[in-house]
């Protein structure tokens, strides 16, 4: 069904809210700076109605711990001075653009907080509801700045606004054409910003009299509050989704593509919440979500040791690891029951008698640990796509299994014309396929069984650095700081984990620019991409509770 929304008043209106929330933003940089007070998380969850459905709140006041942190991170970005000459001009952009001077005009009231939320999903095909608070320190200079962004959208794209009184607070109504606006009241602490007349006016009900704080309202709500304790702390911003409210959108739209086999609301968590943090030189963002898991969500049975770490180089450029592959392949075994015209059994018996692998025996059975994926650059050497260097790590724990059955795999590609012979790796005998002189990227691969993993690597080079690592010869991935910093800001959240040692990858680019990229790299990317350390990626997969990380750490520049 088609938004019924007027398309003139609808672009300017975003257009102007849009403004507002860039500028807003880029008023975030200085005043964590500058301010040292704290504010209670999500104070403006209070002047929402419970059934609330989107809720996104930046709280600029912290606390003294969170703005340290942040302080610590702008440090190292400011170690380039091209950093702030960026800002500089960027500030100068926009008041050249805007009439507005961001230091001047902005930031003195801007704060303690700023929040978006969609308070209702309902007739969201015909009408979306929307809700902008920004904290306001000043009332006056907040209305100064206002007039002065609505001038420049009144001079620039023909938006017409007209002043009003709605319960006693100063009103914008922005562009009232064809039955659409936006308006923007000044209340006492924030500039509120709806979608529409009746979004306002209940809006400002809630936030002026008693009576209107007494309703229930989304900071009250059980699912609300249940979000809250599972989201970060301390933390400086935060995301709550109602997945039920969303549903009610969308149970029409499901059921006529399902036919109505599937029941929408069934299958989503009770409630979404994402939270960011500052750390330690980083900033960690969470996302976590209780779902009712029943038979519906894979659970591992073992956590991740995490051992391929100590068998990977600490110069990786990146890694996946993840556990459960048994799990998931015996999980994908019962699943065939409830299908009785295939015959799983019968389907992996005539894969053995073809190929002479037994899937469940040679490759499923053995695997009980990890399973990881790296991405290696072996003593130093620049990456290049004309040979890759890289390890599977898989772990195990029977020797005897994992060793019959790689030596089963081993003789069914001998069968099929690929070769094999033994060689000596760092000591460790190590089998390995000989694809001929025009093997794929000139690979060699082969594998090695070392204590608890079997490592099945793209080179001899790759197989060799996993035998060091193991005895200690070079440095592992495990022993490496920006490893180590991401880990211990990631918590437990290792049961899917992918890092990536953004330092190296960069470095490896720019190694491949020309002159010319190289200098519009310095100019233009460089002071916000030189602080980057690493990224790393997480997530916890329990029996009523998913938690997804993402770690990014900075460090002074090499």
């Amino acid at each position: 069904m088609p938004v019924n929304m007027k398309n003139k008043g609808l672009l300017a209106a975003a257009a102007l809210v849009l403004v507002l929330a860039a500028a807003a933003g880029v008023g975030v940089y200085l005043f964590i700076q500058f301010q040292s007070l704290s504010q209670p998380p999500e104070e403006t969850a209070r002047f929402l109605p419970e059934d609330t459905s989107l809720y996104i709140s930046m709280n600029l006041r912290p606390g003294a711990g969170q703005l340290m942190k942040a302080r610590e991170v702008l440090d190292l970005f400011r170690k380039n001075p091209r950093f702030q000459e960026k800002l500089d001009e960027l500030y100068e952009g926009i008041e050249e653009g805007t009439g507005i001077a961001v230091e001047e005009d902005l930031f003195p009231w801007l704060g303690p907080e700023i929040a978006v939320a969609v308070p209702t999903f309902e007739g969201i095909a015909e009408e979306l509801e929307l809700v902008v608070f920004i904290g306001t320190t000043d009332t006056a200079a907040a209305e100064t700045f206002l007039r002065k962004l609505l001038a420049f959208g009144e001079e620039s794209t023909g938006t017409e606004f007209e002043e009003k009184v709605t319960r006693g607070h100063l009103t914008f109504v922005v562009d009232t054409s064809d039955d659409f606006g936006i308006h923007i009241a000044l209340a006492d602490d924030y500039i509120v910003v709806a979608t529409g007349a009746e979004t306002l006016e209940s809006t400002l009900a809630r936030m002026d009299s008693a009576e209107g704080r007494e309703r229930p309202s989304l900071f009250d709500s059980p699912g609300f509050q249940q979000a809250r304790k599972s989201a970060e702390s301390p933390r400086f911003g935060i995301i709550y989704v109602d997945p039920a409210g969303i549903a009610e959108f969308g149970e029409d739209v499901v059921e006529g593509l399902t036919g109505g086999l599937v029941d929408f609301g069934d299958q989503l968590p009770e409630y979404i919440v994402a939270s960011a943090s500052f750390i330690d030189s980083g900033i960690r963002f969470s996302t976590s979500f209780d779902y009712p898991a029943g038979d519906r969500l894979f659970v591992p049975a073992s956590d991740n040791s995490l051992g391929s770490a100590e068998l990977a180089p600490g110069d990786t450029l990146a890694t996946v690891s993840f556990v459960g592959v048994r799990d998931a392949w015996d999980r994908f075994r019962d699943g065939f029951i409830d299908f009785p015209d295939l015959d799983l059994d019968e389907a992996l018996d005539e894969v053995e008698a073809e190929i002479g692998i037994d899937i469940d025996r040679d490759i499923f059975g053995w695997m009980t640990g990890e399973l990881a994926v790296a991405l290696l650059l072996p003593g130093g050497v620049p990456f290049s796509t004309d040979q890759i260097h890289a390890n599977v790590y898989v772990e195990f724990d029977d020797r005897a299994r994992a060793l019959s059955g790689m030596e089963n795999i081993r003789g069914v590609l001998e069968e099929g014309g690929i070769e094999s012979r033994v060689v000596d790796v760092g000591g460790v005998d190590a089998t390995v396929m000989d694809l001929g002189e025009d093997g794929l990227f000139n690979l060699r691969p082969g594998y090695v069984v070392l204590e608890d993993y079997v490592v099945i690597g793209t080179t001899l080079t790759s197989l060799g650095q996993a035998v060091e690592a193991e005895r200690g010869d070079v440095p592992s991935l495990r022993e490496s700081p920006a490893f180590g910093r991401a880990m211990e800001a990631a918590g437990d959240a290792t049961d899917l984990l992918v890092y990536g040692n953004v330092r190296r990858i960069v470095a490896e680019a720019l190694d491949r620019m020309d002159e010319f990229e190289l200098e519009e790299y310095r100019e233009t990317a460089e002071p916000f991409v030189e602080p980057l350390e690493a990224l790393l990626l997480g997530a916890a997969i329990e029996e009523e509770a998913v938690t997804i990380s993402a770690v990014i750490t900075f460090a002074a520049p090499d």
